[in-house]
């Protein structure tokens, strides 16, 4: 993928190879192509989230932090060893270990 998107698409536009628009865009075209169904590959941005279990302040307003967010709902470090790490967060390397894909017609030899 990092070739293509180097020589293809012109290259990454975004804080890493892996956190960028256009890595999101291919993880999220070749998932279901590969019978990974249901991921919804996004980028991590900075952004001030409210601190959990924390009171209202006297204006009413909830204490926040800065945190790196997911967009989507799969981690960076899954992404960013798209398919086998997306794989392993779903659960579903036991495809590797039966020696079955799920996108495969039959079993491999």
């Amino acid at each position: 993928m990092h070739v293509h998107i180097l020589c293809n698409l012109g290259g990454e536009t975004g804080e890493t190879s892996h956190n960028c628009d256009e890595w999101v865009s291919e993880v999220n075209r070749l998932a279901p192509l590969i019978g990974i169904p249901g991921v919804q590959a996004g980028r991590i941005k900075v952004k001030r989230v409210p601190v959990e279990g924390a009171e209202p302040n006297e204006r009413g307003k909830l204490p926040t932090v800065v945190a790196r967010v997911a967009e989507g709902n799969m981690p960076l470090i899954a992404l960013a060893s798209f398919p086998q790490g997306v794989r392993q967060h779903l659960g579903l390397m036991d495809s590797y270990q039966g020696r079955t894909l799920p996108f495969a017609s039959a079993d491999i030899e």
